[in-house]
């Protein structure tokens, strides 16, 4: 992977399994990949932003997506990969 450049070369296909146990830090994936498939559980327990400074989460969420990204509020840490793709795409 040491020459792996995803704005040159893009996967076809990425499949994200056990997404409802993903948090945010996994949306580094749907830059690598021209399609993302995401499955998950919403049963499941969702992460538990375990090593995260909600204070730097809340600061970071503000400066740079609130009102800039539908559904900002999601992005903490807290709340899976799979629950925000359910508010964003077609399911």
């Amino acid at each position: 992977m040491d020459n792996y450049n995803p704005d040159v070369n893009k996967f076809d296909v990425i499949i994200i399994d056990e997404a409802s146990q993903s948090d945010v830090s996994a949306l580094g994936l749907f830059y690598m990949a021209h399609k993302i498939i995401v499955v998950g559980d919403d049963k499941q327990v969702s992460p538990s932003a375990i090593g995260m400074v909600d204070d730097k989460i809340a600061q970071l969420r503000t400066i740079h997506i609130e009102r800039k990204i539908p559904n900002d509020h999601l992005y903490d840490g807290t709340t899976s990969l799979y629950d925000i793709a359910m508010t964003t795409f077609n399911h």
